[in-house]
């Protein structure tokens, strides 16, 4: 049987053998409702059987972020906390990779890898702990509005996204995968702020920021805006509001700008000097219907049989919009809840304008909006709004039969998309060949290295395609050159020059490399025409200690001065929280009290 075929019917019997489970439930303890959240947590597993199967994914980029994961990897192996260079990619010259593209993925994969896993299981692990948090999160954040069975179908909603689904098992972005986990706790701990006024919760939704942040930038822009216009309406609503309240809210969003200072201050600014900056803008509007239906085996396959995707948002999260406005007009949802029901639908509306072709302007002239190229990324935050209208409508039709059924079409009517077409064996020389050489966005751009403004980027096809032949060589005169050691931003060498000599070191110049030799900081030319972007630099006659460094640009040791001041600061709060607690509780007075 076909491997596609295999893991369908693999599919098909892990849903029977759970329906069986859940009504042998009922059948044993028939006036109980099974606990929803570790049902939840069992359900989320179903589209996760397929990561079981061994090897790489056929089509998405599994082995890529595989390999990104062995540098970053490698990087931390060195004592590099914070990695930024990845020396194994783009060719063997390097590029900065980890300062643009998300991090956290790679952290995660990390402690996989250190556990034991191989890079692709690793990735693959990650990828199934994110989505098993993310419906917990959503699950969480409705139940604290609406009840258990609304955060229960709101999480499947979640989990079950037609986008969602396709970015872990097709796609394989995983930024944007483990950017499902942070969100729905980012809303709850807003709500929390403004509730309650414990300050625990300020730190909570600080770190969740940050964890957004690290997971995808571009989902943290469109999603911020959403986060703090949904909390200031919960702190409208609220009867003991308070400035006070906002205060903490606003310190909350100042406090997860500060812990993460260190990785959006350099990529914004730093940004200009990779290609990334040039060379793209918003593209690739689908048709209108294409967001609606797909076209592959009666709608129910996301993918085509070219690999292309069928970028739809989800025929049961469509229909719950569309009844949640029927229910509106009907006026069957309560005053509480109808703000909340106005607010979401808003946002749903907005992002799919923003999906169609006629709001390329907007994209085009609206600050980090155009940093997203593939305008279809809102189908993120667009999974987790029809998620939250799915709970409040649940919460305001309380028909179980409804409900079932909502929940089984939910499910089932994804059913074909629970993995990836065929798994193809591992390939353990991707590492150091063909993923090597990617470099996306992150190579040298062109006009820094000319100094000119050149109205298009050209390629640099000698230093893309081809593998670096060796660490260091001589362009003109004479030297002997042995490596001493060669670490991701570090590399030292002795050098014998017997005449005046030029150097090239094959490593991509950026921003933060300096070469010293004999302790003495020497120029770099990086415009040679012949090897331009490459390190290359002139030495006289001589032997040297050569050392060529990537370091902290200041940019870089501001950002993280603000980060670690920001941090230290945050634990000193809670270690003295914690101490001036257990101090209050075990004082004389207090114990009396509860011995009264």
């Amino acid at each position: 049987m076909m491997d596609p075929y295999r893991m369908i019917l693999i599919n098909i019997v892990s849903v029977i053998l759970l329906i069986g489970l859940i009504c042998t439930y009922k059948y044993i303890f028939p006036k109980k409702t099974p606990p929803l959240l570790p049902l939840l947590i069992i359900i989320s597993c179903l589209p996760l059987i397929s990561l079981l199967r061994k090897g790489t994914y056929e089509s998405g980029d599994l082995t890529l972020h595989a390999v990104f994961l062995q540098s970053f990897f490698e990087s931390l192996k060195e004592g590099i906390i914070i990695p930024q260079w990845a020396g194994g990619l783009c060719g063997g010259y390097g590029c900065p990779v980890y300062i643009f593209e998300y991090v956290l993925p790679y952290y995660v994969g990390s402690i996989f890898h250190a556990l034991g896993f191989s890079y692709i299981a690793s990735t693959k692990l990650m990828l199934a702990s994110g989505f098993i948090i993310s419906g917990i999160g959503m699950y969480l954040w409705v139940k604290d509005h609406f009840g258990k069975i609304a955060g229960f179908v709101a999480g499947l909603f979640f989990l079950y996204a037609p986008y969602h689904l396709m970015d872990m098992h097709f796609r394989v972005s995983v930024g944007e995968v483990l950017s499902f986990a942070p969100m729905p706790y980012l809303f709850l701990w807003g709500k929390k702020i403004v509730e309650t006024e414990k300050k625990r919760y300020i730190v909570y939704f600080a770190v969740t920021f940050v964890l957004l942040l690290l997971s995808h930038t571009s989902t943290t822009a469109i999603l911020l805006p959403m986060v703090f216009i949904y909390t200031l309406t919960i702190w409208i609503r609220d009867k003991k509001r308070n400035i006070k309240k906002v205060i903490h809210f606003i310190t909350a969003l100042i406090l997860g700008l500060l812990l993460s200072a260190y990785y959006w201050i350099p990529a914004l600014l730093e940004v200009q000097y990779t290609w990334y900056s040039k060379g793209f803008e918003i593209s690739d509007f689908k048709p209108f219907f294409e967001y609606i239906y797909s076209p592959v085996l009666f709608g129910f396959l996301f993918q085509g049989h070219q690999g292309e995707l069928r970028l739809i948002i989800g025929y049961v999260q469509i229909f719950i919009v569309i009844f949640s406005c029927f229910l509106l007009y009907k006026k069957t949802i309560k005053n509480n809840d109808k703000p909340l029901l106005l607010l979401f639908l808003f946002f749903f509306f907005i992002l799919f304008l923003l999906l169609q072709s006629f709001s390329k302007p907007v994209w085009l002239h609206t600050p980090l909006l155009s940093t997203f190229i593939l305008p279809w990324r809102l189908l993120v935050p667009i999974a987790l709004i029809t998620a939250f209208i799915g709970g409040i409508v649940v919460k305001n039709y309380k028909n179980k039969t409804f409900i079932i059924i909502l929940c089984l079409a939910t499910i089932l009517s994804t059913i074909l998309n629970w993995g990836n077409r065929k798994t193809i064996p591992e390939d353990p020389n991707a590492y150091n060949t063909h993923w090597s050489l990617y470099t996306e966005y992150f190579e040298p751009n062109n006009t820094f290295y000319e100094n000119q403004h050149a109205s298009r980027v050209k390629l640099i096809p000698d230093l893309v395609l081809d593998r670096a032949p060796t660490n260091i060589g001589v362009l003109s005169g004479e030297a002997e050159i042995k490596e001493l050691t060669r670490t991701t931003t570090r590399h030292t060498y002795i050098l014998s020059a017997g005449t005046d000599v030029v150097i090239k070191e094959n490593t991509f110049y950026f921003p933060g490399w300096v070469v010293t030799a004999n302790k003495k900081t020497i120029a770099i030319n990086y415009k040679n025409t012949n090897k331009i972007g490459v390190i290359i630099f002139t030495l006289p006659k001589g032997l040297y200690a050569v050392t060529v460094e990537f370091v902290d640009t200041p940019i870089r040791k501001v950002s993280k001065i603000m980060s670690s001041v920001t941090g230290g600061v945050l634990i000193f709060y809670i270690l003295f929280q914690l101490i001036f607690k257990k101090r209050q509780f075990n004082s004389p007075k207090v114990l009396s009290k509860d011995l009264l």
